[in-house]
């Protein structure tokens, strides 16, 4: 509580102190953005040696791709910063390097932009980060804020904050949902793990109504910026409660 007065007044004195409270905020150790499309694909199309016939990839960088596995029920591949694999029922295509971003949403339409019939059925955007939280009280504190202890106190010995989640509706024109995940991080110490799953059903659970890659690419470009923006503000709202 000591501790919380002094920041408290230090939000109210020089410029000098409020810099050193933004300096004590959470601090971002880990981040990957992900495109992940559910539908019917053949994976053994998916190799680098074809993007490059079609003018996905360089040639060098075709080259340099460090391959993972070939296979007709699963690709693996990794090119440049970033990684895919291909399954019948699923494509992923993630990268954890922040600059690469864009170059992640023009790989995979570039890519489905050579296959237009592929039937889609979901896509999800996903940002998943790992964020080091300045103090184990800042720690503690968003835990118990997210769920609070007493009511699990009568009955659990220490009851500690696990896993979190969260499923909202959407707020555009568009089918799906916005689920997020809280956790603490596996990778961090007095850190917490987030990740937000942005949910695009394109045919109502029902293979039949799959739609053409080519509509789930425009869809893709439409919202990416939106997309990445939503999950961000997420992930820094739920940050401010420690």
């Amino acid at each position: 509580m000591a501790r919380a007065r002094k920041a408290q007044r230090a939000r109210t004195s020089t410029p000098r102190a409020r810099t050193l409270v933004r300096a004590s905020a959470p601090q971002l150790k880990a981040e990957e953005v992900a495109i992940v499309l559910l539908g019917a694909f053949n994976p053994s199309i998916f190799q680098p040696a074809w993007m490059a016939s079609q003018g996905v990839l360089d040639e060098s960088e075709a080259s340099a791709a460090e391959i993972g596995i070939i296979h007709p029920d699963v690709v693996s591949f990794r090119v440049g910063a970033i990684a895919i694999e291909v399954l019948r029922e699923r494509f992923q295509a993630q990268t954890t390097d922040a600059s690469a971003f864009e170059s992640l949403r023009d790989l995979v339409v570039g890519v489905f932009g050579r296959l237009l019939h592929t039937p889609i059925g979901a896509m999800g955007i996903n940002r998943s980060t790992h964020h080091e939280l300045p103090s184990h009280a800042a720690w503690n504190r968003l835990g118990h804020r997210l769920v609070p202890k007493d009511p699990w106190e009568p009955v659990m010995n220490r009851p500690g904050t696990k896993n979190i989640t969260i499923e909202g509706t959407r707020d555009d024109s568009r089918v799906g949902y916005v689920r997020a995940i809280f956790e603490p991080s596996t990778l961090i110490e007095q850190g917490v793990f987030q990740t937000i799953n942005d949910h695009y059903q394109f045919n109502e659970g029902d293979p039949q109504k799959n739609i053409p890659a080519s509509d789930a690419m425009t869809t893709l470009a439409e919202v990416w910026s939106d997309s990445l923006s939503r999950a961000r503000a997420i992930a820094d709202h739920i940050l401010t409660l420690a």
